[in-house]
């Protein structure tokens, strides 16, 4: 009876001792959460990981510790909140939803959650540049949490490399449009995916470094097989600088949460030493760097379903009698300036997938280009509406309220050379610059 009484104490014992780690974690966890006053506080040392400590510009290392308040998340929160979770990633029951639905339509609800919202936020970001249909298979390269045995994903999730509005995927796709003699548009698009209800600094530098690492010719972080074939095509674009007639690549990055961004000043002041760092190769005519946080993510999901659709004064057109399969059509002229926020996005970059029906792609400054642009720079360029074609839009919404005109669903079928001068020349444009239209709802 004694021996069992033992045992019974023995098993009380390991009992209580195992409650009071377990407390004394969760307590170790929440004093990593309470920080002396903003004026004492002194930031810990930039961690020595591989590939993990990156001291910007502005003298500010990348380190774990910020400020508390804000849309600022530590390691420590993380940690109690992964604790507290037991083990389960915090996301919004919104993302939650939408990262579902997204999952089914393209075929990878059996992937991780992890490796799930790697495409997410790949897809919803390259999507604000790309109106092409593409695989996020060919964009994704992050490793899920999971290291790679020949080389990690240098905290980079996603990549995207966009020539002439088409998605590259291998050295001898661009080799294709190098060898057509045209001239190289370039695009590169990073992502960074992270299931996190805030933005961690540290995390935000290591994106950055692990970008500007992608450019170096002998790179110091150890890469995957995805990384090392996007960084070949890079290399081979560089070796075409002589086709980038209109500038130098542009680069983008966007660092994805689940949290909300909240302009916290020492993460925007991290952004911008990114920007800073990628502006000073010399290697890009524009960088920006983007944090996306619950919301926006969610406005981005939601603009993919959506087909694009404008809203725009047309007083000067004339009704086309019925004919047959046209619902509703009109003759008529714009202000080029007006016409050119018709195939323009919130970027105010070019939509490209305005013109998938038309007969011919935009042809670059060719002869017939050339004058067209000559004419807008001569003093009767009031004369344009009289010399030029015109543009085709077919739509499959027209909805005329007076001289307002909404249209949603749209192509332009006819006119992707005018389209694409003027709006490359949008600097020349007067209001008494005219382009004659045809809009046919279908």
């Amino acid at each position: 009876m004694a021996k069992k009484s033992g045992s019974y104490l023995l098993l009380a014992q390991e009992a209580t001792r195992r409650k009071l780690a377990k407390s004394c974690v969760v307590l170790v966890l929440f004093m990593g959460l309470v920080q002396p006053p903003k004026s004492s506080y002194l930031p810990p040392a930039p961690r020595s990981d591989e590939g993990k400590n990156m001291l910007d510009s502005s003298g500010a290392g990348c380190h774990d510790g910020d400020y508390p308040g804000g849309s600022t998340m530590t390691s420590q929160e993380t940690s109690l909140r992964l604790y507290l979770s037991g083990g389960r990633t915090i996301m919004d029951r919104i993302t939650e939803s939408l990262l579902t639905e997204f999952s089914a339509e393209h075929g990878i609800a059996n992937l991780t959650e992890a490796k799930r919202f790697e495409h997410f936020a790949s897809f919803v970001t390259v999507k604000k540049h790309q109106s092409e249909h593409f695989d996020t298979e060919d964009i994704v390269c992050g490793d899920g949490g999971e290291r790679d045995a020949k080389g990690g994903d240098t905290g980079i999730d996603g990549i995207a490399i966009i020539v002439n509005g088409s998605l590259i995927t291998d050295v001898e796709s661009l080799e294709e449009y190098a060898s057509k003699g045209n001239n190289l548009e370039v695009l590169f698009i990073f992502i960074q995916a992270e299931r996190t209800s805030g933005f961690d600094a540290s995390k935000i530098g290591n994106f950055g470094f692990g970008v500007v690492d992608f450019f170096r010719e002998t790179p110091s972080l150890k890469r995957s097989d995805q990384v090392s074939a996007a960084a070949e095509i890079a290399t081979s674009i560089y070796g075409l600088a002589a086709k980038f007639n209109r500038g130098n690549p542009a680069c983008r990055l966007y660092y994805v949460t689940t949290g909300k961004w909240t302009d916290d000043q020492l993460l925007t002041t991290r952004l911008r030493a990114v920007e800073s760092d990628l502006t000073a190769t010399g290697l890009f005519s524009d960088v920006s760097y983007t944090a996306i946080g619950a919301d926006g993510l969610h406005q981005l999901y939601r603009q993919t379903k959506n087909a694009v659709s404008k809203t725009f004064n047309f007083p000067n057109r004339t009704v086309v009698p019925e004919v047959p399969g046209v619902s509703q059509a009109f003759l008529g002229f714009l202000p080029a300036i007006d016409f050119t926020k018709l195939i323009e996005d919130d970027n105010g970059d070019i939509i490209r997938g305005l013109f998938y029906d038309n007969v011919r792609d935009w042809q670059e400054y060719n002869e017939v280009n050339t004058e067209i642009r000559e004419t807008l720079k001569c003093p009767a360029k009031d004369m344009f509406v009289l010399m030029n074609n015109g543009i085709t839009i077919i739509s499959r919404t027209i909805q005329p309220t007076g001289n307002r005109f909404y249209i949603s669903d749209y192509q332009i079928v006819n006119g992707c050379q005018t389209s694409h001068v003027l709006f490359d020349n949008k600097n020349l444009l007067t209001e008494r610059v005219m382009v004659p239209v045809r809009l046919i709802g279908t």
